[in-house]
């Protein structure tokens, strides 16, 4: 499976529907691509910055932002001072904000700088993030250095080194746009959404209070930086008051923002919870036609049953749940529900092990390294099980490829360590999955761990070490393959 392509699909699902849910076997990778769904745009920029020698720092006023923070992702932005270059190729751009009326200085956004034009004094940006950086008065704590370098003229840009930019980076809030959760059997509306919660005050007196939820507290934040990033600062959705309401025309332009601003709500094992009762009366809002300010749409907020707050879920915040598809959840979801989400299927890929263990650059005729036998023996079992399991049970109990992933690690891989790693995931991974799932019927599970492995009438696990275990799994895959 070519990675990128997935993860691109997986977006643009997302872009649509504004939720999806990755499923499949164990072991497949749902959690690992949830995951780099929603930091792509995280790993690509370290990627795009992180040799870069040079940084900048332009300092603009809040007009100017709000004027940029409108744009599209290519803008250009005038600067006044003389600079250092020849050229700019891909050099980081922070952008440093003040107000003109207040002492506010802060650094909001972060750019790639792709091309300079010296007679006009302008910068064209690949925009690529807007964060909720550091102020000024922080800065010149944590970085010494550029106490007295940074020019807060209008227009200004302060060179500055790799090394503070990436600190800079890291007291910046903007990686953090990713919530993870999971969901399980006693887990309820009052902790998702909002609940009626004890609380003790300082003189030991018990008093209940309405206290949000996470996925409430993460609707908030979302939409917070989305109206900052439109310009809307003053309107700020604040906990226990009704969500903001604007006019048509700003509806609009904040919607149009939506994706430059993503939030990602990662749910782990969805359908371990009642995902009805969870969502309660949100599942209605859970459609992208319903979500805030969709100029278009009929209804776009409630009003939640403790608090009687009005609520809406922000057209920015994405929703990406896995659910293991071996216990068949999936036919059990309500379809209310089923239709609100986009289904990705994920399977279990040989090719992903066969590239990490470079078995797909081989020929036919080409020899193999006492270190490339393992790995091959390890992705026949693989292949060679699945197919017995489709045969015998159906494609939803197959083993993932993920398990076999640890086989090559980068340190140590000399072959009787990578074997010693085999016989781990055999007896500890793969093994009991078999026993699970073929638990009522006996001579199945004697067939799919071979002979060798289990003893035939106490159904005890024999356990195998060194070059005859190898030995005795590749007979086994000759057996499974007859």
């Amino acid at each position: 499976m070519n990675s990128s392509y997935f993860i691109e699909k997986c977006k643009s699902l997302l872009l649509e529907k504004n939720q999806i849910i990755l499923y499949g076997p164990p072991g497949t990778g749902k959690t690992y691509y949830a995951n780099l769904i929603s930091t792509q745009s995280s790993s690509l920029l370290f990627d795009a910055i992180k040799n870069s020698a040079d940084w900048l720092l332009l300092f603009i006023n809040d007009i100017t932002w709000k004027e940029i923070s409108q744009k599209n992702s290519l803008m250009s932005v005038n600067y006044s001072n003389f600079l250092p270059f020849t050229n700019i190729s891909n050099i980081p751009i922070l952008f440093f904000v003040g107000g003109i009326k207040t002492d506010y200085k802060r650094i909001t956004a972060i750019g790639l700088c792709n091309q300079i034009d010296f007679q006009q004094k302008s910068l064209n940006i690949d925009f690529l993030n807007t964060i909720k950086g550091p102020k000024d008065t922080t800065i010149k704590d944590e970085i010494s250095d550029l106490r007295n370098t940074i020019d807060y003229s209008e227009n200004k840009i302060t060179v500055i080194k790799k090394e503070q930019g990436h600190k800079i980076l890291t007291m910046s809030n903007w990686v953090q746009k990713t919530s993870f959760l999971t969901f399980h059997q006693s887990y309820s509306y009052e902790e998702f959404i909002e609940g009626i919660r004890p609380v003790i005050n300082e003189k030991g007196d018990l008093s209940y209070q309405v206290k949000s939820g996470v996925f409430k507290e993460l609707c908030q934040l979302a939409c917070n930086s989305l109206l900052e990033d439109v310009g809307f600062n003053q309107k700020e959705w604040i906990d226990g008051e009704d969500v903001p309401e604007f006019s048509s025309k700003d509806q609009e332009k904040i919607w149009n923002r939506a994706p430059n601003v993503p939030y990602y709500l990662i749910i782990d094992e969805i359908n371990r919870g009642d995902i009805s009762r969870i969502f309660g009366e949100l599942i209605t809002l859970l459609e992208r036609d319903k979500r805030l300010f969709n100029p278009n749409a009929l209804i776009n907020s409630v009003i939640l049953p403790y608090s009687r707050k009005k609520f809406g879920i922000p057209p920015n915040l994405y929703i990406i749940g896995t659910m293991n598809s071996t216990d068949k959840s999936i036919a059990l979801i309500d379809i209310a529900l089923r239709r609100r989400f986009g289904f990705v299927e994920l399977m279990p890929d040989v090719n992903i092990l066969n590239e990490k263990f470079e078995l797909s650059k081989l020929n036919k005729t080409d020899s193999i390294n006492e270190n490339q036998d393992v790995y091959q023996t390890a992705s026949n079992l693989l292949t060679t099980l699945n197919i017995w399991i489709i045969k015998h049970l159906d494609r939803d109990h197959q083993i993932g490829h993920s398990f076999f992933l640890g086989l090559k690690n980068n340190e140590k891989n000399q072959r009787e360590m990578i074997i010693n790693r085999f016989e781990k995931i055999w007896y500890y991974d793969v093994i009991p999955l078999l026993q699970e799932y073929l638990y009522n019927s006996p001579e199945d599970l004697q067939r799919a761990i071979g002979d060798a492995f289990i003893e035939k009438d106490t159904a005890t696990i024999l356990e195998i070490t060194g070059e005859d275990f190898l030995e005795k799994i590749k007979e086994h895959i000759t057996k499974l393959n007859t």
